[in-house]
């Protein structure tokens, strides 16, 4: 019997020791980061859940190999 494994991640940006994740930063990091992004800025821990519980899911079944980054545009 042949095993499968699939590799896929989940990306909030991190960089620094600021990162995408909204952590105490301060306000004008804050609004700064906020101007580079689709409109939110730092997200939530919450608006990454989504994405994780998908892969987790069995409708990710045929997703492999991928990377989701979640940053609301910071990337593009």
């Amino acid at each position: 019997m042949l095993s499968h494994m699939s590799m896929t991640a989940v990306s909030e940006l991190i960089w620094s020791v600021q990162g995408g994740l909204l952590d105490n930063q301060s306000e004008i990091f804050c609004q700064a980061y906020k101007k580079q992004t689709c409109g939110k800025g730092m997200l939530d821990v919450s608006d990454v859940v989504g994405s994780i519980m998908f892969l987790l899911s069995d409708q990710s079944r045929y997703v492999t190999g991928q990377n989701i980054v979640v940053d609301d545009g910071f990337s593009l």
